[in-house]
């Protein structure tokens, strides 16, 4: 009799042992399946919000960043949906400085109390683009957001030198700052050869690229080296078609040029 309990009691363990294995599997399944939607979806809206600043569309851009805060990520999907928040914060502030002040200004300033307290060098140097967009847009603060920009773009450097994001941005920054300085051309001109040699390696998803380019397009174009311009915002639109500045600058030089 004892013998046939323990029987049946090793027969009813390893039953229940297979059912937990099964729902144990199940639940891996559903969260591995919950996960890559979610990067698929996140990759879909990084994408989106790109598109809606090359394109020049505030609409857009504001629709994809109210779509990006409101998805659900995993905890190691949070940095990139963060990098992304405020890639398009930066962008939509750029796209409105001109026309909205205060919508700008609102946009950068959710991207700059985003950063975390210990931030990746791309979300540093996100912060830096954004406080100097503030110091442009708001004068009588402007040295308090100027001394924020420099700590924050320093960090970003001391993180990682080396990251083609927080190079563009620290280029960026002298072409808002000094667009007429010898340095401020070496510095774009310095990250457009970084990108390059990097482009056989480069995401989809990477950002900074075609802008690197458009910036040099303008630089050339304002030291009167169309050839050079034309060249640059060439290869803007041939890394991003839908590139409307570029497009636009891409026209005016061209008409410039004898027998085009």
């Amino acid at each position: 009799m004892k013998q046939l309990l323990h029987a049946n009691w090793l027969i009813v363990l390893r039953a229940s042992a297979r059912c937990f294995l099964i729902v144990a599997a199940c639940c891996v399944a559903t969260i591995t399946a919950m996960a890559q939607a979610a990067q698929e979806e996140l990759t879909d809206l990084s994408s989106r919000v790109e598109y809606a600043f090359y394109s020049g569309d505030p609409p857009a851009l504001r629709q994809a960043l109210t779509s990006l805060e409101k998805l659900s990520v995993s905890s190691a999907q949070r940095d990139l949906q963060l990098n992304d928040l405020n890639y398009g914060r930066w962008k939509l502030a750029q796209l409105l400085a001109a026309t909205n002040a205060d919508e700008a200004g609102r946009s950068a300033d959710s991207c700059v109390a985003a950063m975390p307290s210990k931030p990746s060098a791309e979300q540093a140097a996100l912060t830096a683009a954004c406080l100097t967009l503030l110091e442009e847009l708001r004068s009588l603060r402007s040295l308090w957001y100027r001394n924020e920009r420099e700590q924050r773009i320093k960090q970003a450097t001391a993180l990682d030198a080396k990251n083609l994001q927080v190079q563009f941005v620290a280029a960026w920054i002298k072409a808002e700052r000094e667009p007429d300085a010898a340095e401020t051309y070496v510095a774009v001109k310095n990250v457009v050869a970084a990108f390059s040699d990097a482009s056989g390696r480069l995401h989809e998803a990477e950002w900074g690229y075609a802008e690197a380019w458009y910036l040099l397009g303008k630089m050339e174009f304002a030291r009167h080296d169309v050839l050079a311009a034309r060249n640059a915002l060439e290869r803007a639109t041939l890394i991003t078609p839908d590139y409307r500045e570029a497009q636009a600058l891409l026209k005016k030089l061209t008409a410039a040029i004898p027998g085009t």
